[in-house]
């Protein structure tokens, strides 16, 4: 598509191949190609992205991390509660195995069928998406991470609403200005990565005035820590352990990620 429409087909191959045309080719016409093709694609995806070739990428990366073949022993990972939202359409309609099928168009009729079960109690179509989303892409690969680094794992979440992908942010980065402008809950919240980074534990905490608990590690108890507020508004800051339900789905999307190019 991009070589036709980049008239990238027309020349005689002793002139120049395609690759050598593209990247002579006009910048304003390619991105004009470029956005073209990734406004058709299926709504919150990235029509570009990395694949398995066998010698720059050698396998899918649950693969290597089932493995344990990390270049890392700590973790520290925080997910928002509501990551998908922003990457579904609000106005769908279809059911959540056609949405398991459309955003992963090699998963089998069948294992998109599973999804049905474990995804109904969710609401309406749109707010299963929500979650199918958030947790395929956001969610899951982070637990899967939790396993494979076992004991120097934390893991926390992020509630403040709406708790959508990236309104984090404004937390790390008070410039950006954040909704909820509470100078307790902005010290526990970031102080958290910065220990992490300076001394490869959460618990380091440099600062007296944060609020944060004893952040066990996530495994083997499943301890995570919450970052939220009260209907008050005073920040709430405390552990929980994961749902059950949440690490079985994930292995629902851990057992099709061949599928998923996961």
């Amino acid at each position: 598509m991009i070589a036709s429409q980049s008239n990238c087909t027309t020349r005689s191959s002793q002139e120049q191949n395609t690759l050598s045309c593209l990247r002579a080719a006009d910048v304003n016409t390619l991105e004009t190609l470029n956005l073209n093709i990734i406004l058709e694609g299926f709504y919150g995806t990235f029509v570009f992205v990395p694949v398995v070739d066998g010698t720059f990428i050698v396998e899918r990366p649950t693969v290597t991390i089932t493995r344990g073949r990390l270049n890392t022993e700590v973790l520290l990972a925080v997910t928002n509660a509501h990551e998908g939202n922003v990457f579904v359409d609000q106005s769908l309609t279809m059911n959540i195995s056609d949405y398991v099928s459309t955003l992963f168009p090699d998963v089998e009729p069948w294992q998109a069928a599973l999804a049905t079960p474990i995804y109904q109690s969710f609401g309406t179509n749109v707010e299963q998406a929500n979650y199918a989303m958030g947790e395929s892409i956001f969610v899951c690969p982070t637990y899967y991470l939790l396993h494979a680094l076992s004991t120097k794992a934390w893991k926390g979440e992020f509630a403040i609403p709406p708790a959508f992908h990236g309104t984090d942010l404004p937390y790390y980065f008070t410039s950006y200005g954040p909704a909820y402008d509470n100078s307790e809950f902005i010290t526990a919240f970031s102080n958290g990565f910065l220990a992490t980074a300076i001394s490869l534990d959460p618990n380091a905490k440099y600062n007296s005035s944060d609020i944060t608990p004893e952040w066990n590690v996530w495994a083997p108890g499943h301890t995570e820590m919450m970052f939220n507020e009260t209907e008050a508004g005073a920040p709430i800051v405390y552990p929980y352990s994961t749902d059950d339900a949440l690490l079985e789905r994930c292995q629902y999307w851990l057992s099709i990620s061949a599928n998923t190019a996961q």
